[in-house]
C-alpha cells in the first residue's frame, strides 16, 4: 500500500481507501461466504444450471479463492454516484416487525438473493469523479508492480462478486464509495515470458 499512495492525485483529494482481508479473519470468511453465494446464484438464477451443478461450481471457486491467494486488497474511492440503488422489497408480507436484531443474526446463516444481486455500476459523472476514479486505478497498478518487485504474483479483479451488496456490507462502504477492484495476492505457478 505504500507504493499505491504515491498515485498521482489531482487537486490532493486522496479519495481511495485500502482494504485489507487476510487469512483466517472474520472478513476473510465472510468474502468467501459472498464468492460461494455469488457463484451459485449467478449459475443458477441467472444462468442454465441445476441448483446441484450450482452448488458444485461454487464450492470449487470458493476453494480456489480460500486455498491459492494469500490475501486480497480491497480498493475503493469515494465521492463518486450512487452505488446502491434501493432494494425493492415488493412481497406484501407484513415482516417489518421482525427486530433488527434477530434480523443481522439470520444474514449470517440464510441465503439472501438481495445481497448477492449483482449491482449496476454507476460511473463516475463529473471531472473531479473522474480524476479521482484515474487516481485509484493509477493506486491499483502501483500495488500490482509493488508485489510483482517483491516476487509475488497478483491479479487485479473487477467482477460480480465485488459489485454485490454483501461485499458493500462487510467492507462497511457508504453510498458513494466505488469498489475499483479487489487486488489478489499469491505466488504465481509460472511467469509470463512475454510481455505485451
Amino acid at each position: 500500500v505504500e507504493c499505491a499512495v504515491t498515485a498521482p492525485n489531482h487537486k490532493k483529494t486522496e479519495p481511495v481507501t485500502y482494504h485489507n482481508i487476510t487469512p483466517y479473519t472474520k472478513t476473510w470468511m465472510l468474502l468467501l461466504r459472498i464468492v460461494y453465494d455469488v457463484t451459485a446464484y449467478k449459475n443458477f438464477v441467472l444462468g442454465n444450471k441445476t441448483p446441484e451443478e450450482a452448488d458444485s461450481i461454487a464450492f470449487h471457486k470458493r476453494e480456489k479463492w480460500q486455498d491459492t491467494i494469500l490475501g486480497y486488497v480491497v480498493v475503493t474511492v469515494g465521492g463518486q454516484p450512487n452505488q446502491l440503488p434501493p432494494i425493492d422489497n415488493n412481497d406484501d408480507d407484513d415482516d417489518d416487525d421482525v427486530d433488527k436484531e434477530h434480523q443481522d443474526d439470520n444474514d449470517d446463516n440464510e441465503f439472501d438473493v438481495r445481497m448477492a444481486e449483482i449491482l449496476p455500476v454507476r460511473p463516475p459523472e463529473t471531472e473531479r469523479q473522474m480524476e479521482d476514479y484515474a487516481h485509484a486505478c493509477a493506486a491499483v497498478q502501483n500495488i500490482l508492480l509493488s508485489l510483482h518487485s517483491e516476487g509475488l504474483g497478483a491479479k487485479w479483479a473487477t467482477g460480480p462478486i465485488i459489485r454485490t451488496r454483501a461485499m458493500r456490507k462487510v467492507l462497511e462502504l457508504k453510498n458513494d464509495d466505488l469498489i475499483v477492484g479487489i487486488v489478489m495476492v499469491g505466488k504465481a505457478k509460472t511467469v509470463p515470458k512475454e510481455w505485451r
